[in-house]
């Protein structure tokens, strides 16, 4: 390809800022619903939000990332259980 080696890493590096800008974005907007959620609102139901709400489409491995790396985990509810 007739690039030499620096510039290809000097580019490579700018990918991956313009990425991490993003995900700080996107952890902020996911705290945010999270909190608003009364932090019981796991990783699926904030995939749907964001989806709705602000139109941002992503893997659901990469919100649950973003938000195991917050530690942000939702409250998991009692089951019933019937007794006869």
């Amino acid at each position: 390809m007739k690039v030499s080696r620096s510039g290809y890493y000097k580019w490579k590096i700018t990918l991956k800022s313009a990425r991490q800008v993003e995900n700080e974005q996107i952890s902020k907007i996911i705290q945010e619903e999270f909190h608003k959620s009364g932090d019981k609102f796991g990783y699926r139901r904030i995939t749907m939000i964001l989806k709705r709400k602000y139109n941002i489409q992503c893997n659901l491995s990469e919100y649950f990332r973003l938000m195991r790396s917050m530690n942000l985990k939702s409250i998991i509810r009692q089951k019933i259980r019937d007794v006869r």
